[in-house]
C-alpha cells in the first residue's frame, strides 16, 4: 500500500512530528552509548567515517554515502569512528494507537545515491543552530526559528515522509494500515493528548466529555489497546517525559513541575514504577 492510498482524513490523524535533524560531527559524548529508542523513529546518513551499530546482539557497520535506519522502538549500542560526521534525524509517524506507520524488526542500510531526493530532503532539514537558544516547542530539536522557516521546514517534512516511505517501500516495509478505532475512542485519545503535558488527564473527565460511562470507555480502550485507559494515558505521559528531557533538554525538576507532579519525589517514584528505573539512572 503506497502512501498516497492513505485518505486525507487519515493523513491528518498520523502523529508527524519532526524531533531533530542535524548534520555535522556529533559531540564526544554521543560517539560510543546506549541509546534507548522508544518512541521515535532515527535515520542517519554518514558524510564521513563510519558507525557501528549493535542490536540483540548482531553488529551492523553503516558507511560513508550510506542511510541508516533503525528498528522503531529498539534499544541499541552506538560506537562511532573518529571522523565520523553525518546527517542525524529523528522524528514520530504514529496512528493514534500507538503503532508506527512503517514498522520492521531489522537495521536497513541503503545506498544514498540510490535515493537522490531524500538524501536531498534530508540535507535541507537539516539546520545548522543558531546563537539564540533551543526552540522551547522542541518541534525542531535544539533550533530557534521564525514563523516563515518553521512553516517551510514543516512543508519539507511532508515531502522528506513521502520519499521516507519509498525507501521503506524498496525494502518491502509496506506502511501500516490505520486500524479502526471507534470515533468516541479517537476523541478520548485527542483530548488525552491535549492535556497530557499539564497532568490533568482523569478517565472521569475523558468519560464525560466523550459522551461515555467509565465502564464504556474502559471496554473500548481494552478493545482496542489491551490496556484500561489509566495505563495508556501513562504510556502517553511517559513518552511525552522522555520527549520533553531527551530532545527539549528540559531539567527532572522542570519536567516534575510541568507535567503536573506535586514534586520531583513524586515524579521519581511515578517514573520508576513506569521504567523500572530512577529517573538519574534512565537518562544518565
Amino acid at each position: 500500500m503506497p502512501l498516497d492510498e492513505l485518505t486525507i482524513s487519515q493523513w491528518s490523524l498520523l502523529d508527524r512530528r519532526l524531533i531533530w535533524a542535524y548534520s555535522g560531527a556529533p559531540a564526544a559524548c554521543f560517539r560510543e552509548m546506549y541509546a534507548k529508542q522508544a518512541f521515535y523513529v532515527s535515520a542517519k546518513c554518514f558524510l564521513s567515517g563510519y558507525g557501528d551499530y549493535t542490536i540483540d546482539g548482531t553488529t551492523r557497520r553503516c558507511r560513508t554515502g550510506e542511510w541508516l535506519f533503525m528498528p522503531p522502538g529498539a534499544p541499541f549500542h552506538q560506537r562511532l569512528s573518529n571522523d565520523a560526521s553525518h546527517l542525524s534525524l529523528r522524528f514520530r509517524l504514529h496512528w493514534p494507537s500507538g503503532l508506527p506507520l512503517f514498522d520492521h524488526d531489522r537495521v536497513i542500510i541503503a545506498p544514498a545515491a540510490d535515493f537522490p531526493s531524500f538524501t536531498t530532503l534530508g540535507t535541507r532539514l537539516c539546520i545548522k543552530r543558531r546563537d539564540s537558544g533551543p526552540d522551547p516547542t522542541g518541534a525542531h530539536g535544539q533550533y530557534s526559528l521564525t514563523l516563515s522557516r518553521y512553516l517551510a521546514n514543516e512543508l519539507l517534512f511532508q515531502k522528506w515522509i513521502i520519499a521516507y516511505g519509498e525507501v521503506m517501500q524498496a525494502f518491502g516495509v509496506a506502511p501500516q494500515p490505520m486500524p479502526k478505532i471507534d470515533p468516541r475512542l479517537l476523541n478520548s485519545i485527542r483530548l488525552a493528548e491535549s492535556d497530557i503535558r499539564r497532568g490533568t488527564v482523569s478517565v472521569t473527565g475523558l468519560a464525560r466529555q466523550s459522551g461515555l460511562t467509565e465502564n464504556h470507555l474502559g471496554r473500548l480502550f481494552r478493545e482496542a489497546f489491551g490496556v484500561p485507559p489509566s495505563e495508556f494515558i501513562n504510556q502517553r505521559r511517559l513518552q511525552a517525559v522522555i520527549q520533553a528531557v531527551e530532545h527539549e533538554h528540559q531539567s527532572l525538576k522542570e519536567v516534575a513541575f510541568s507535567f503536573g507532579f506535586g514534586s520531583p519525589q513524586h515524579f521519581s517514584r511515578w517514573f520508576k514504577r513506569m521504567t523500572g528505573h530512577p529517573p538519574r539512572s534512565y537518562f544518565r
